[in-house]
């Protein structure tokens, strides 16, 4: 999938820790709708650990598109 850069809030009391990784951090696109995308996160960037790995839902505003899918 896609690379994305997370651009919402870094985790506070909306946005627990357990499901979001720090502003900045990059991850890949699993899956996307017209409102979310479902995000793999690299390890240990979120507490969350499920059968598909470190993932969670993000709003579509939370989330740029990395071009190429360079993370410099």
């Amino acid at each position: 999938g896609d690379v994305v850069e997370f651009i919402g809030e870094s985790p506070n009391y909306y946005h627990s820790k357990e499901f979001y990784p720090p502003k900045g951090t990059f991850g890949r696109v699993l899956r996307i709708s017209i409102y979310d995308a479902y995000i793999e996160w690299p390890k240990n960037t979120v507490a969350y650990n499920n059968a598909d790995g470190y993932c969670w839902y993000c709003t579509l505003e939370e989330l740029k598109k990395v071009e190429d899918g360079v993370t410099d």
